[in-house]
C-alpha cells in the first residue's frame, strides 16, 4: 500500500521523475500535475503526498503511478524489492555440467528486478492468461508463436501490462513452432531457424516506451557450457517472481537450448537472462523425458529480416504524431521544423544550435505555444533524452527573472546564489552590470548541475501573456547570451515575437550545420498548415498503427478532413487545426480493432 511516509520522500527528492510519472497517466482534462497536486495541498493545508495519494487512489491510476516509477529505476513499495524466487528444479534432469562462473551481482540484479517488472508481461485470450511475453520496443511484445498459434480475429488477444492495463494485440510477425514440437521433440536441425517459435505482438499503445523494453543483445550468443539464468515467467499466470536455475549451450549448432527452472501452463514465451542480464531467448516448454525444460536461443531469430524489420521501424522516432502515439491523444500537425531541431539537439548533430525560438507569424493568437511544452516533454520522454527540462512561466510583474529561473531550477534554498559578486552588486554599480553578473552566476550553477547529473539542462520560456516589464527583459537578453556560450545548457522560447534576445538565428536547422557557424537559435513560424503536412501526419499514425491504408485512401481521408474549411493562402489556419484533428481521429478509431 502506497503511504505518505513512503511517497514523501520521494515527492522531495525525485519531483521531475514523479511530475514526469503523473503526466504518464493522461492528458488534456485527465492530466494530473505536480504543480497542480502542490497548489491543492496548500489550499487544503495538507502535504502533497497525501492529496496524490488520494487522487491516485480515486482515479485507479496508483499501478500505473508505481509501474511507471519501477521502469525507470525506483521501487516505492517493500514487495517491488524482492528478488527472484529460487526455482525448484525437477528430481531428474540431464546432466548440466558444473556452472564456472560467478553468480549474479546483486546490486545490478536489483536494477534488473525493476526493469524486469515493467517489461514483463502476461498474454491473454479472451481474459485468461495463456503465456508470457516482454516488450522489446514502444509497441512490440515478445513471445512463443504456439501461444498465439490458431488465434483468429473472433478472440480477444490482449497484453496485461505491469501498470495493470489490459492492450488490445494482433499478431504482427510469427514464426511457428514445428509440428515435433508439440510432441516434446527438437525440431530438424535443417527446419530450426524457419520454425523458431516466436511471435511478435503489435499493442495500439506504446507502452514499451512508458515502461520499460529489453536491449535485445547487438551480438549473437558465443558462449558455450553451463551458466546461471533467471527465467522472467507468468506460471500459471501467477506472479511468483522470476526463478533461478541453469542453462546448458554446446554451441551454435543448438537449435533448443535446456534449462533446469521449473515451469508451468502460462510460463511459455517468458524471456531468460544469463548473469550479464543479456536475453538469452524464450521459454518454449519441456523436452518428451518431462523433466527438462527448453529455451529458443536468440540468436535462431534475431537475424530474421522480417523480424529485425520490426522492431527497427518500431523504434525509430521521427517526431510524434500524437502527444501520447494513441489515437485518443491531441494529433500534431506541420511541426516538422520543431522535431528536426529538437532531434538534431539531442543527437548532439546540431552543436552550434543552442535553442528553440517558437514564433508565431500572426502574435495575436496563442495557438501552439503551451502545445509546444507538451510535445517538447512528450518527444523527451519517448527517446529517454538526457535532459532535464525546465519550464519557467513568465508575466508583466516579474521583475527579478533571475531569481525566478533558480526557483524553477533549485528550488527555493540557496538564493544567494545569485547575488552578484561584490563590486558589482546592485547598490555599487548598474543594474545592468549587477544582472548581468547575477545571471553569470546562475548559468555557472546550471552548467554545474548538467556536468554532476550527465543530462543537458534545457529551459523552456513560456509566453508573458501581457508581456515583460523592462527589467526582466533585460535579465531574459543577458540569460538568453549567456547560453550561447555555455555547450550543455539549451534554450527554448514560446513566443516573445516583440523582442531582440540575441543575435544570430537559423532560419533552417542546416545553416547552423554549416562550417563556421555560430552559436545560435533554430527559428520555428507557426503559421498555417498544408495539406501536404495532413497527410504526413496521418501516414505515420497508420504505419505506427499497422492500419491497412495505402496513399490514395490517406490522401482521400484528408480531403475529407479538410472538406468545407476555408483555407487562407492554401493553409489551414492555426485556428482550424482543431477540427481537422478531430475529424481525423473519428476516421482513425475507426479503423484501429477494438
Amino acid at each position: 500500500m502506497l503511504t505518505v511516509n513512503v511517497l514523501g520522500p520521494v515527492l522531495r527528492s525525485n519531483a521531475p521523475l514523479v511530475d514526469e510519472a503523473l503526466q504518464s497517466l493522461g492528458d488534456g482534462a485527465n492530466a494530473v500535475k505536480l504543480m497542480s497536486v502542490q497548489a491543492t495541498a496548500e489550499l487544503m493545508m495538507a502535504s502533497p503526498e497525501a492529496i496524490l495519494i488520494q487522487i491516485l487512489e480515486r482515479r485507479g491510476l496508483t499501478e500505473g503511478f508505481l509501474a511507471y516509477l519501477r521502469g525507470h529505476g525506483l521501487a516505492l513499495l517493500d514487495q517491488d524489492h524482492l528478488l527472484p524466487a529460487a526455482a525448484v528444479a525437477d528430481p531428474e534432469f540431464l546432466p548440466f555440467g558444473v556452472v564456472e562462473q560467478d553468480g549474479f551481482d546483486m546490486g545490478l540484479m536489483a536494477k534488473f528486478i525493476l526493469r524486469a517488472k515493467a517489461f514483463r508481461c502476461r498474454i491473454l485470450l479472451d481474459g485468461d492468461t495463456i503465456g508470457s511475453g516482454a516488450l522489446i520496443s514502444p509497441r512490440l511484445v515478445l513471445t512463443a508463436a504456439h501461444v498465439v498459434e490458431g488465434v483468429d480475429a473472433a478472440r480477444r488477444l490482449e497484453v496485461l501490462g505491469d501498470n495493470g492495463r489490459r492492450y488490445l494485440a494482433r499478431v504482427a510477425f510469427s514464426s511457428p513452432c514445428h509440428p515435433d514440437e508439440h510432441l516434446g521433440q527438437l525440431p530438424p536441425a535443417a527446419e530450426a531457424d524457419a520454425f523458431a517459435d516466436v511471435a511478435l505482438l503489435r499493442l495500439t499503445h506504446p507502452l514499451g516506451r512508458k515502461l520499460a523494453a529489453i536491449d535485445l543483445p547487438d551480438t549473437a550468443t558465443d558462449w558455450q557450457g553451463t551458466r546461471n539464468l533467471i527465467l522472467v515467467h507468468f506460471p500459471k499466470g501467477e506472479d511468483r517472481g522470476g526463478s533461478l536455475g541453469r542453462v546448458v549451450r554446446r554451441g551454435p549448432q543448438d537449435s533448443r537450448l535446456q534449462h533446469d527452472i521449473r515451469s508451468e501452463g502460462g510460463s511459455s514465451g517468458g524471456p531468460g537472462f544469463d548473469t550479464a542480464f543479456s536475453f538469452v531467448g524464450l521459454h518454449q516448454g519441456r523436452l518428451a523425458n518431462g523433466q527438462t525444460r527448453r529455451l529458443v536461443p536468440y540468436d535462431r531469430f534475431a537475424s530474421n529480416a522480417d523480424f529485425r524489420a520490426l522492431v527497427a521501424d518500431d523504434r525509430a522516432l521521427r517526431g510524434l504524431w500524437s502527444l501520447d502515439d494513441t489515437p485518443d491523444g491531441h494529433l500534431i500537425l506541420g511541426r516538422d521544423a520543431f522535431f528536426d531541431a529538437i532531434t538534431a539537439m539531442v543527437g548532439g548533430q546540431a552543436p552550434m544550435a543552442r535553442g528553440l525560438w517558437i514564433r508565431r507569424s500572426d502574435p495575436t493568437t496563442v495557438t501552439g505555444l503551451g502545445f509546444s511544452h507538451q510535445m517538447l516533454t512528450a518527444f523527451l520522454r519517448a527517446v529517454a533524452a538526457k535532459v532535464d527540462l525546465h519550464r519557467v512561466a513568465t508575466e508583466q510583474m516579474d521583475r527579478d527573472l533571475v531569481a525566478k529561473v533558480h526557483g524553477v531550477i533549485f528550488g527555493d534554498a540557496g538564493l544567494a546564489a545569485v547575488d552578484a559578486r561584490p563590486g558589482v552588486r546592485a547598490d555599487e554599480t548598474t543594474f545592468t552590470a549587477s544582472d548581468e553578473d547575477r545571471v553569470r552566476s546562475l548559468l555557472t550553477g546550471v552548467e554545474r548541475r548538467a556536468v554532476e547529473r550527465g543530462r543537458e539542462q534545457w529551459i523552456y520560456f513560456d509566453n508573458p501573456p501581457e508581456g515583460l516589464s523592462q527589467a526582466a527583459q533585460f535579465q531574459l537578453e543577458h540569460l538568453v547570451r549567456g547560453i550561447m556560450g555555455r555547450s550543455p545548457l539549451r534554450i527554448i522560447l514560446a513566443g516573445y515575437e516583440t523582442y531582440g534576445l540575441v543575435g544570430t538565428r537559423y532560419d533552417r536547422l542546416d545553416d547552423a550545420l554549416v562550417p563556421g557557424a555560430r552559436p545560435g537559435l533554430v527559428i520555428e513560424t507557426l503559421r498555417g498548415v498544408s495539406e501536404r503536412d495532413v497527410a504526413q501526419t496521418v501516414t505515420e499514425m497508420v504505419r505506427a498503427l499497422r492500419i491497412d491504408w495505402g496513399d490514395d485512401v490517406i490522401l482521400r481521408e484528408v480531403a475529407r478532413a479538410l472538406r468545407g474549411l476555408t483555407l487562407v493562402g492554401g493553409l489551414i489556419p492555426p485556428a482550424l487545426l482543431g477540427e481537422v484533428a478531430s475529424r481525423l481521429t473519428a476516421e482513425i478509431r475507426a479503423s484501429v480493432p477494438q
